[in-house]
């Protein structure tokens, strides 16, 4: 998997689990990552080895990670486009004296114009684009529809149909 440039999410490959994803962040208890909200509230409790999708979108406890695993897992062509951002709506590339500041999704690193997302400023804290706010609603509803249940019917199942996150070019 990778991490988002912002250090913020993993972004899963097939069959990561939790417990795998806290070795590669350098994190000390994979339970940590089933106490962030927004892992919660889309995915619902999970267990070490419960397996996630392709592009599955875990945010994680920066602060409590290996700095030096975070940066390796970097998308560093991510970083290089940031620099010279286009606009996924209006095409324009990024200027360094516009006012219209260029967002990235949190979730896929889409890059937008502030008013091309509809928005007067920069929000604070994370941002997801609408495509990802979809996606993660999607999951959120297959996970409390009626899933199969693992472990005793604790926690569910992710091996229901999700939709694929959007593939954007680099171009």
């Amino acid at each position: 998997g990778t991490i988002s440039p912002c250090l913020s999410y993993y972004i899963s490959l097939n069959n990561d689990s939790y417990n795998s994803i806290a070795d590669k962040i350098g994190l000390d208890d994979w339970k940590q990552l089933n106490r962030i909200e927004f892992n919660t509230r889309f995915y619902g409790v999970l267990t070490a080895r419960a397996l996630l999708q392709k592009g599955t979108i875990v945010k994680i406890p920066t602060k409590l990670c290996s700095k030096w695993k975070l940066n390796k897992l970097v998308d560093n062509h991510v970083e290089e486009v940031k620099t010279l951002a286009t606009c996924s709506k209006c095409l324009k590339k990024e200027q360094p004296d516009d006012p219209d500041a260029i967002l990235l999704c949190d979730g896929c690193d889409l890059e937008i114009h502030t008013s091309c997302a509809g928005l007067t400023s920069v929000p604070d804290g994370d941002w997801l684009c609408e495509n990802c706010l979809e996606i993660m609603e999607a999951r959120r509803r297959s996970l409390t529809a009626d899933c199969p249940k693992v472990d005793g019917g604790n926690t569910r199942s992710l091996e229901a149909q999700l939709p694929p996150l959007p593939q954007l070019s680099s171009e």
